[in-house]
């Protein structure tokens, strides 16, 4: 599951893609929640896109966007067997513009949360799938959605939760939007949890537990709330 995570600049993304990010569908997020509406990166017409879309993937033949709640994540395994998700895989994959994620340990009735990032400290991406759904009723206007795939974790991640997202470096970013690589069997190279040796973590402060908390200072709170509890114990 991943059910929280950490956007990054405006620059940081047009700097990447070579894309330019409207306000309209960018605001700096430190604590990014479902059903928030992000700019996502997808390629088309021979380019890298940037558009804002809705986490929590509304299937085109869903009858209702409730459905979206539950389709925050899909299994890396298991893309290819699911009728949400199997039809987008050729032309309906996408990046989610990130600086890490989030996981929580639970310690007796408290919940502590975990900062997972790369290693470098550069921005990644975490890996998806967007779907187009029509809004009933609405002439021409449709409702773009998103999932974050997720793999077994790795070394680093596994103490802490038994699945972590799909995550990319800037390398296997353009090789995950490549327009060649159509079928499931064609991406199960990339389908591959990060490597542990190039990310760290560390304890961040529980006020990250509530949604309605955000800004920078989650992450500076870090250091006074580390002796909270010893990731290694």
């Amino acid at each position: 599951m991943c059910g929280r995570f950490a956007s990054v600049s405006r620059k940081e993304i047009e700097n990447r893609f070579q894309v330019g990010v409207s306000e309209q569908v960018f605001l700096a997020n430190y604590n990014v929640a479902p059903t928030s509406i992000l700019p996502i990166i997808s390629f088309e017409n021979e380019a890298f896109t940037v558009r804002g879309m809705k986490w929590g993937l509304v299937p085109a033949f869903a009858q209702d966007i409730s459905v979206g709640v539950k389709m925050l994540n899909a299994r890396a395994e298991s893309l290819h067997e699911k009728a949400a998700f199997r039809g987008l895989i050729a032309s309906q994959r996408c990046l989610v513009p990130a600086d890490g994620f989030y996981e929580f340990e639970t310690r007796g009735k408290q919940k502590y949360p975990v900062r997972f990032l790369p290693k470098n400290e550069e921005m990644c991406s975490l890996g998806g799938l967007f779907s187009i759904w029509k809004q009933p009723q609405k002439e021409n206007e449709w409702l773009y959605t998103f999932t974050i795939i997720t793999t077994e974790p790795n070394e680093l991640v596994k103490p802490i939760h038994d699945r972590m997202p799909l995550m990319f470096n800037a390398l296997q970013e353009k090789e995950w939007l490549n327009p060649d690589r159509k079928n499931y069997a064609d991406l199960t190279d990339l389908l591959q949890p990060f490597p542990a040796s190039e990310m760290k973590c560390y304890p961040v402060s529980p006020l990250l537990n509530s949604v309605k908390n955000n800004g920078a200072d989650l992450w500076k709170l870090y250091m006074r709330d580390a002796n909270l509890f010893d990731l290694g114990g």
